[in-house]
């Protein structure tokens, strides 16, 4: 359930993903880990520690699942295998009378096979086929067909990765047949609740739409002085890498690890400001923090994501001493003058449903110990007839008038 205690537990349930129940039982701990390929998609900071540490992921501030399928791959399939045979594809005849060479790498698109392409120019097709991709405007008809969100993996044969390296060749040789890391070949998909992150293009220029598959085998740079001789791509900001809420965290790169994901869960904790429309809800409880501050020290994306809009938190001043060697861990000692006068206060709203009729569940002879006098039948309250209401500031239905002071 979407929880309201505060904005930031809201907004994180929507960017959440739990692998499921099933894995909390296991006793190996594999599954909780997290993946090298996962990084720029799933946030290795917002976890919560505990039973569901690792199984319950948030993803990243530029992570995008995909909403819908491409449209335009379902109606111009056709014209997309017309673009790879020009790029040097070999189209998958019906008759399957054709054998190609067994080194040959197969071209899928989205689970169904396209054609095959020779390793020489297998390289050279997924070139060209990001450059259309990026491209603002497509020189030929045929480039329209390519949808910016395509995934294109290209794993290569370990065959074809020995044969650029001469020394790991002989290093081989003695050694028994390498196994192959992936099935090789060029996989493309358009389908649907698919990962996809931007990043910066080198060579093309421009921004790319990459996905989990494709990332493993691209030589993406974090900095300007990560940048090689082979990086092909460089990412957008290096904290694209982390959730939206561990964004926030102030000088997160000089806390403890463990820290920065203890503050992740304690920020969906904290009493804070749900919404800004208290007297038209009719929530069941919620709390709300009465003399919130604006952080004196916040991240860019603090401000970025208007988190101000939503306060949760006051700038308390501790003093960190050991003047008489009390140990007190992880507790504090409050100023009573301080909470006196409003620190750490909030409310909670809790509501009360009663119905105003004379019907009751259940048919029963007890009626309603309310009842509305402003009806139809113009009811009188009971012995008040004489006594003119107004002059007791109440209204025909015999509650107090908006503003009025009773005695």
């Amino acid at each position: 359930m979407a929880d309201k205690l505060n904005m930031v537990r809201y907004l994180s349930h929507f960017r959440s993903i739990h692998r499921g129940q099933y894995f909390t039982e296991m006793k190996t701990t594999t599954v909780r880990k997290l993946l090298p390929e996962s990084w720029g998609f799933m946030c290795p900071v917002h976890t919560p520690d505990g039973s569901p540490c690792g199984l319950l992921n948030h993803i990243t501030l530029s992570c995008i699942p995909l909403p819908t399928e491409d449209l335009n791959m379902a109606k111009e399939t056709g014209k997309f295998k017309q673009l790879l045979c020009s790029l040097g594809m070999n189209p998958i005849q019906t008759d399957f009378s054709l054998v190609y060479p067994h080194n040959h790498l197969n071209i899928m698109l989205d689970g169904k096979l396209m054609g095959v392409v020779d390793p020489k120019l297998a390289s050279h097709l997924v070139n060209q086929l990001r450059a259309i991709k990026i491209r603002e405007t497509p020189k030929e008809d045929l480039h329209t067909c390519v949808p910016k969100t395509i995934e294109i993996a290209f794993l290569p044969s370990s065959e074809t990765n020995q044969n650029l390296d001469a020394s790991s060749t002989s290093a081989s040789e003695g050694s028994s047949e390498m196994k192959e890391k992936f099935f090789p070949g060029i996989f493309l998909s358009t389908a649907p609740s698919r990962f996809i992150r931007p990043v910066k293009n080198l060579e093309h220029g421009g921004i790319e739409f990459i996905g989990p598959l494709e990332q493993v085998n691209l030589s993406i740079a974090c900095l300007e002085e990560d940048l090689r001789s082979d990086s092909t791509h460089q990412e957008m900001d290096p904290i694209n890498m982390l959730s939206i809420i561990a964004s926030t965290i102030p000088f997160a790169n000089y806390n403890q690890s463990p820290r920065n994901m203890y503050q992740c869960q304690m920020a969906k904790q904290t009493m804070g400001t749900p919404y800004h429309n208290h007297p038209y809800r009719m929530d069941n409880k919620i709390y709300r923090i009465l003399f919130p501050q604006a952080p004196l020290v916040r991240t860019e994306n603090h401000t970025k994501y208007d988190f101000g809009l939503c306060p949760q938190g006051t700038n308390a001043v501790v003093a960190v001493i050991s003047y008489t060697g009390y140990d007190m861990e992880d507790a504090m000692i409050m100023n009573k003058g301080a909470y006196e006068r409003g620190f750490a206060h909030g409310c909670v709203y809790k509501s009360y449903y009663k119905e105003l009729n004379d019907q009751t569940a259940g048919n029963s002879a007890h009626k309603s110990r309310f009842k509305m006098f402003h009806d139809k039948n113009k009811q009188k309250m009971p012995g008040v007839d004489e006594l003119d209401l107004s002059e007791h500031g109440l209204m025909a239905d015999g509650l107090p008038n908006i503003g009025k002071k009773l005695t």
